[in-house]
């Protein structure tokens, strides 16, 4: 939450439902957390007036984005390691996204799933087309989301993680195919698990 909110708050005051879709969570999920950070004085917050980090917020962030970067320089450069290259590549793919670049989005989004694919990486892998799934339900292509959504869930360990957000937007997709039981099946499911978080 620290690293997302110190990203998104480079424009100004972060809302709520900007700090769920950077985090592929529901807004509700999010006010709790702020909650629990402006209670550790990481973060100023006011319910509706959106939020910021305070300033031992951005020194935490600040600490998680370098130990980050270290890690990613140690695997690629040790390691040879691309994993961190996947993983900015899909985040970039987002980017595109986020500012409706849906072409440059899919392009580079592709690019990086083809990469996990190479390194075998099935958990990666998952997470490459569970945003591909979130870039085709923004274009409104909700079967070929739905393709990417189920094929992400098929990796148990990263279903296990993910399950309330890959279950929420197979849900969207339902509902937006216009199938009411599996939209609600799935719903409910994602909905569930947020109660219980």
């Amino acid at each position: 939450y620290i690293k997302a909110i110190f990203h998104l708050q480079r424009g100004g005051i972060v809302t709520t439902n900007e700090l769920a879709a950077e985090l592929q969570t529901r807004p509700a999920s999010v006010t709790d957390m702020l909650k629990k950070l402006s209670a550790k004085k990481l973060v100023n917050y006011q319910a509706y007036h959106g939020f910021t980090l305070t300033l031992e917020g951005r020194k935490v962030a600040l600490v998680i984005i370098r130990r980050h970067r270290l890690w990613e320089y140690f695997l690629a450069e040790k390691l040879n390691f691309k994993r961190g290259e996947i993983n900015s590549m899909i985040y970039m793919g987002e980017a595109f996204n986020t500012k409706g670049h849906y072409p440059k989005a899919l392009q580079i989004k592709l690019q990086a799933l083809q990469e996990a694919e190479k390194l075998n990486d099935p958990y990666l892998t998952s997470s490459c087309l569970n945003y591909l799934g979130a870039l085709y339900i923004k274009t409104g292509d909700y079967q070929n989301a739905l393709f990417n959504y189920f094929k992400a869930k098929a990796n148990e360990a990263y279903f296990k993680d993910y399950k309330k957000f890959v279950s929420g937007q197979i849900g969207v997709c339902y509902f937006n195919l216009s199938k009411i039981d599996s939209a609600y099946y799935y719903a409910k499911q994602s909905y569930e698990l947020d109660v219980i978080d």
